[in-house]
């Protein structure tokens, strides 16, 4: 939203908020919806209540629930948008491209979906192939991440070629690019004489945070930062830190890493990963479609993300060769500086005759 802004669009952002957070001071029972600007951009925070996403006997989904709250949240903003929006754009197909349907319709406007989704086989299971292929005819236009998802879209729910666009992610530069290591490690009060691995993510076993953990056990030197959230327990001596870290903080976090780990299992097109790029991370991550599309081997290896063994050759590998973390650090930065986040903003507004 932030290039689109910066390209003179101006984007309204209904982002609903959970009503309970045990990690944040909310009164539940506050019902107006929240609004405030946030870097010149105007946020409207309507409340939902989430009811997981659960298959329960006899009952079936309760991603259904939560998907339905999630729309009707979004629907109750409506009356705080004082114009009528020529395109309301959602992000992922569920809850939010669902919710963009329900509120496009509400202004008879058109609705555009990004799709960034590693599968869609979660939304079958729960809504059924009938309810995601309906889904996507619905839509004006779909911006894809990779040539993978595109296909997937286009091979098994007929979406219409001429429909969907492939438009990769980008790193903001403006927001990720090297600090210096040793000033970002005392910040965060880093060790400054540990090697150290980073990763964004989930902590789930898809991401697979803890296999980076089995790879480096047998080396007490090599150490790592999480940054994200998740089910999987992340703890011991080799843990410099496992928590959420606010986007606008990652990049002090990746300029202090030695190099970006990622074992991922599937993936559509890693943001995080390009974030790091834009860093100077040499990355290790997994041997997948969507890694080759933008990864190369100048400043990333990639493994079979659940081979432990091979796993922990490649870390060694760059943890024991300073030389080659230069050189691969300095390829990342080569390779970075070819993506750019406004010419990507400004590809999709062409394309959706925004321009």
């Amino acid at each position: 939203m932030r290039a689109f802004d910066r390209q003179g669009i101006s984007p309204l952002v209904v982002a609903p908020e959970k009503r309970v957070s045990l990690t944040q001071n909310r009164n539940p029972f506050e019902i107006a919806p929240k609004r405030y600007e946030y870097e010149n951009i105007d946020v409207i925070r309507p409340r939902y209540t989430p009811l997981s996403a659960k298959m329960l006997p006899l009952i079936g989904s309760t991603h259904r629930w939560t998907v339905n709250n999630f729309s009707r949240a979004v629907l109750s903003a409506r009356p705080a948008i004082e114009f009528n929006p020529n395109l309301i754009y959602g992000h992922f197909l569920m809850p939010a491209g669902d919710s963009a349907l329900s509120l496009a319709e509400s202004f008879e406007s058109k609705a555009v979906v990004a799709l960034g989704e590693g599968s869609f086989d979660r939304y079958v299971s729960h809504f059924g192939f009938d309810k995601v292929q309906n889904l996507f005819t619905r839509f004006w236009k779909i911006v894809s991440v990779s040539e993978d998802i595109r296909e997937r879209c286009i091979d098994q729910f007929g979406v219409d070629p001429d429909r969907i666009s492939v438009f990769p992610n980008a790193p903001d530069d403006t927001r990720f690019y090297p600090r210096p290591r040793m000033e970002m490690r005392r910040k965060l009060e880093l060790p400054e004489d540990k090697i150290i691995i980073g990763f964004v993510g989930f902590f789930d076993e898809n991401k697979g945070p803890h296999r980076i953990l089995k790879a480096i056990e047998s080396r007490p030197d090599i150490c790592a930062v999480f940054m994200g959230s998740g089910s999987i327990p992340l703890n011991g001596p080799q843990v410099l830190a496992a928590r959420s870290i606010p986007h606008g903080e990652v990049a002090d976090w990746l300029s202090a890493v030695d190099f970006y780990v990622q074992p991922v299992k599937t993936e559509a097109s890693s943001n995080s990963m390009r974030e790091a790029a834009a860093c100077g991370l040499p990355i290790v991550s997994s041997d997948i479609a969507s890694n080759r599309e933008f990864l190369d081997s100048s400043y990333s290896t990639l493994i079979d993300p659940m081979d432990i063994d091979q796993l922990r050759t490649e870390i060694v590998k760059l943890a024991d060769d300073p030389q080659l973390r230069d050189k691969m650090s300095k390829a990342a930065l080569a390779k970075s500086q070819k993506s750019d986040i406004t010419a990507r903003a400004s590809q999709i507004l062409e394309w959706l005759e925004l321009t």
